[in-house]
Formats: structure tokens, C-alpha cells, sequence
């Protein structure tokens, strides 16, 4: 299992989680979790701090693989 690092994007199946480094204070780590739609775009459903390993069993138990995908965001009309 790689080490999580700031901007990286996991995705599966049923989802697509962006990492973004916080402090030591915050538990290094969050992670921001998006639903994927049928049409392609992407529902914020989430957010998951990385108490206790919480993110790494969360990649790992949903088969997560890492990828080289940007997320763009837009302002809700």
C-alpha cells in the first residue's frame, strides 16, 4: 500500500476520494469522498479524517486504485 500524499485521487466502482493533507493536530490526513453518478459527474457525499488509519482501511476495503484524474469543481447554479 502506498503512503497517502496531498492531491492524490483513489477511485472504485461506486466512488472517488480525494486526499488532502492537514496538520499533525488533524490527523495528517482527510479525505474528501464524491459519489459517482450514471452521468459521469460526481456527488460530495463525504468527508473521513485519518484517525487510526481510517482512510488506508477504507482504499483498502473498497479495492481503491490510485489514478491520475483531476477533480473540477463548479459553483452550483
Amino acid at each position: 500500500m502506498e503512503k497517502l500524499k496531498d492531491s492524490q485521487i483513489w477511485e472504485s466502482d461506486k466512488c472517488i476520494i480525494q486526499i488532502q493533507e492537514r496538520g499533525k493536530a488533524a490527523f495528517d490526513f482527510m479525505a474528501v469522498i464524491f459519489e459517482k453518478k450514471s452521468d459521469g459527474s460526481l456527488k460530495f457525499n463525504n468527508i473521513l479524517f485519518n484517525e487510526k488509519n481510517r482512510i488506508l482501511n477504507f482504499i483498502e476495503h473498497l479495492n481503491m486504485q490510485e489514478v491520475g484524474k483531476k477533480i473540477i469543481t463548479r459553483k452550483r447554479r
